[in-house]
């Protein structure tokens, strides 16, 4: 888990136990992924930062630093060889692994960056932002294949895509969460509202709500 407080607690699910607390980033920490080998995890902070942390011992492997504002988001490709961050300065950032090196920022939004998340396969990649819009990209080339244009007054501060990278659900601060749908990214459609009335505070605190709500439906897609 993330906190306010610049740290990050491992906990034991089973016996609902802090297993132990990562100390390192300098302010609140907004984000965190685990990599899908289960031996690291990383975080994003408004320290500017991207942290990867060995996993259980909590020891730092590598900072990532690029980024000019806070970062707000990140995601980790299946393959653990890339993670993409969303920051405030309006860009995201996409890294090689373990090196930490750029391969590209990618840059379209006019406000700062919310979220990101990437598909199964690594090519893709979605973003959410403050600018009330989404961006689907191509990470072959960083170009844009698609802008989702929710209302210019709903900020947009979440977002992920379905393992075949065919849906996508954006997380609205008005409370709402929209299922977007595609064939074969040639026509994108807003497929149905599927969360109404949540209060928009309770998005704010959970950028992620948009996947958990509507985890069961794109699980299989």
């Amino acid at each position: 888990s993330a906190s306010e407080d610049r740290t990050l607690i491992l906990w034991d699910l089973c016996g609902h136990t802090v297993k132990k607390v990562f100390k390192g980033h300098e302010w609140e920490v907004n984000a965190c992924k685990f990599f899908s080998n289960g031996k690291f995890a990383i975080s994003a902070s408004d320290d500017d930062t991207l942290i990867i942390w060995s996993i259980p011992d909590g020891n730092i492997v590598k900072v990532l630093r690029g980024h000019t504002s806070r970062v707000k988001g990140c995601a980790v490709s299946k393959d653990c060889t890339r993670v993409i961050s969303a920051s405030t300065d309006k860009t995201l950032i996409l890294w090689s692994i373990p090196d930490g090196k750029q391969i590209m920022t990618l840059q379209g939004h006019t406000k700062g960056v919310t979220d990101c998340a990437l598909s199964e396969d690594g090519k893709l990649a979605l973003s959410a932002s403050d600018d009330s819009k989404m961006i689907l990209w191509n990470l072959e080339d960083g170009e844009k294949i698609r802008v989702f244009y929710e209302d210019w007054r709903n900020r947009v501060i979440g977002c992920t895509l379905s393992r075949g990278g065919n849906l996508a659900v954006s997380a609205s601060r008005n409370g709402t969460s929209v299922l977007w749908m595609d064939k074969r990214f040639f026509y994108w459609k807003n497929l149905q509202v599927i969360k109404r009335n949540l209060p928009w505070e309770l998005n704010m605190l959970y950028p992620s709500i948009a996947e958990a709500a509507c985890e069961d439906v794109i699980s299989t897609k």
